[in-house]
């Protein structure tokens, strides 16, 4: 019986990670839709805060642990948010933005992006667990326009160690910053 609960809870995971969730209360709905002309000069800066919030606050709810590798899809996912409201889009992200993402990061660990999670993803006596002690985080697309979006992200580390939540960003005197949670996901 402890197998199945094991292979139970890989797969309840391996889910989060490749698809997250997001659960929004009704007045946390988005009352604008991913516009699909996200300029590239916004989707750099908007995606390189939120990931620094999400890996430098205890956001994730991994206790403030820096990671030594950081891996990140090399593209945002539709279904990152809450399954009823999926944020629409997706697609790949430029590799300028990747690059300038990387630079912006620098500080917080080392920024690679990946295909797929299958790069990173490691089985070790049944738990599942991204390799060299890292972190698989997977971005949803940019939700909104003018200067304040949404974006979800989650983060998987092994087979019982990932979250998932929506951050509401914002732009102000010319950068774009984290103004809040807008919806917690899940954490196993």
């Amino acid at each position: 019986m402890p197998a199945v609960r094991t292979i139970a809870a890989v797969l309840v995971a391996a889910t989060i990670a490749v698809t997250g969730c997001a659960i929004y209360s009704s007045r946390d709905q988005p009352t604008q839709r991913t516009d699909p002309t996200t300029p590239v000069d916004r989707q750099a800066p908007i995606y390189a805060a939120v990931l620094r919030q999400y890996l430098t606050s205890g956001d994730a709810s991994f206790g403030g642990q820096r990671f030594p590798r950081i891996f990140v899809l090399d593209h945002a996912v539709a279904s990152v948010g809450a399954p009823e409201q999926p944020a629409a889009g997706g697609g790949s992200v430029p590799a300028a933005d990747r690059q300038a993402i990387t630079r912006a990061l620098s500080d917080v660990g080392p920024v690679s992006f990946v295909d797929s999670a299958d790069a990173v993803i490691v089985d070790r006596d049944g738990c599942a667990h991204v390799r060299d002690r890292g972190i698989l985080i997977t971005l949803g697309p940019v939700d909104g326009v003018g200067d304040q979006v949404r974006v979800a992200v989650s983060g998987y580390v092994a087979c019982l160690g990932a979250s998932s939540l929506t951050y509401r960003v914002q732009q102000a005197s010319g950068a774009w910053r984290v103004a809040g949670v807008a919806a917690w996901g899940p954490v196993s």
